[in-house]
């Protein structure tokens, strides 16, 4: 991890080790296909900034990538009052866990995809909102479809797939092998066809995440000490900042509950089908890094901020909550790091 020092002030930001990967990407998009790039996977995430980059140069793509992630951030707070269910404004309280977490300030102005982790799950719970058992087969091929480009801008819309699935088998009961099939098959079908089209153009397709990493292959030959060892690791990654977020957004959830808000399932469904594929999908990988496993927080903010939004905390409840809120904030500004 590098650093950027703004000119003219004492201010400046961290640069991850792998921004000059994205950045070169987008300059010559062929290496994506050419090379064994660590990022051949995720083809459509560089879309933009190869647009950017085919008519200026180096200094305007790195500006793009932090437009992106900031465009990111802000559709992901977007997409969180779009979730709303009442007409208080208390869930607002809700946002700077959003907005101030480890993520945030590692990524958001270097060149990267890890800003997609706040946003994916939102998308997800948008998608699962939506899902009704009343959809015709149309909605399930389409919504497959958008799933699976989705795969090639970043892997971590996978477990989104896993828990529209879940939720399809839960919903439909006895037709939902048909809406499942068809939303697998969509979903499928982008990622296969990049492969297969690499695969064409060069003879083989490269995973950096497999090959470097072993995420989800090291379960094939996994023994039980290996297993029993991934699991303690990936609980210790929900440790610190994941256990602090999970703490606050339930302390909400209860605050409301008090005050007579009754858990729904329009949301308690969704939320837990995405929850369970989040954990399984980071727990899979072998690769804990807490920038991962922070995705499994944000459907229960989702239930948070419909909790909140619908019943009329008591003004102390209120203000001691969001002193809870700025104290996380606070210490989120004021500790170092993280750098990676």
């Amino acid at each position: 991890m590098a650093s950027h020092r703004i000119a003219g002030s004492g201010f400046g930001y961290p640069v991850n080790c792998d921004s000059g990967l994205f950045v070169r990407a987008a300059l010559d998009p062929r290496q994506l296909v050419a090379t064994d790039h660590p990022y051949q996977s995720r083809p459509l995430y560089f879309v933009l900034p190869a647009a950017v980059g085919a008519v200026a140069g180096e200094n305007l793509v790195f500006k793009t990538y932090q437009a992106l992630n900031i465009a990111t951030l802000a559709f992901a707070v977007w997409l969180l009052g779009g979730l709303v269910d009442g007409p208080r404004r208390w869930w607002l309280l809700v946002v700077p866990l959003f907005l101030l977490n480890d993520i945030v300030k590692a990524f958001l102005w270097t060149p990267h995809s890890q800003i997609l982790n706040i946003a994916t799950p939102l998308v997800g719970m948008w998608l699962l909102l939506a899902l009704s058992p009343e959809r015709r087969l149309r909605w399930s091929l389409v919504a497959g479809l958008a799933v699976g480009l989705g795969i090639l801008v970043y892997g971590t819309v996978t477990p989104v797939a896993a828990a529209v699935l879940l939720l399809m088998a839960w919903q439909r009961r006895s037709h939902g092998v048909r809406h499942g099939a068809a939303f697998a098959a969509m979903a499928s079908l982008p990622p296969l066809a990049w492969v297969a089209a690499v695969i064409g153009v060069r003879g083989r397709f490269y995973s950096h995440e497999t090959t470097m990493y072993r995420q989800i292959v090291w379960l094939a030959d996994a023994d039980l000490a290996e297993i029993a060892s991934n699991t303690v690791a990936w609980m210790a990654s929900l440790w610190g900042a994941v256990a602090l977020s999970v703490l606050i957004a339930g302390i909400g959830v209860f605050l409301a509950w008090r005050q007579g808000w009754r858990p729904l399932a329009d949301v308690v469904g969704p939320a837990t089908a995405l929850t369970v594929a989040i954990a399984g999908f980071t727990w899979s990988l072998g690769f804990y890094p807490q920038r991962l496993t922070w995705a499994v927080v944000v459907p229960l903010l989702v239930v948070t901020v419909r909790a909140l939004s619908s019943v009329a905390l008591p003004r102390w409840q209120a203000v001691a909550y969001g002193g809870v809120v700025a104290a996380w904030s606070v210490r989120q500004v004021l500790a170092a790091g993280p750098w990676a």
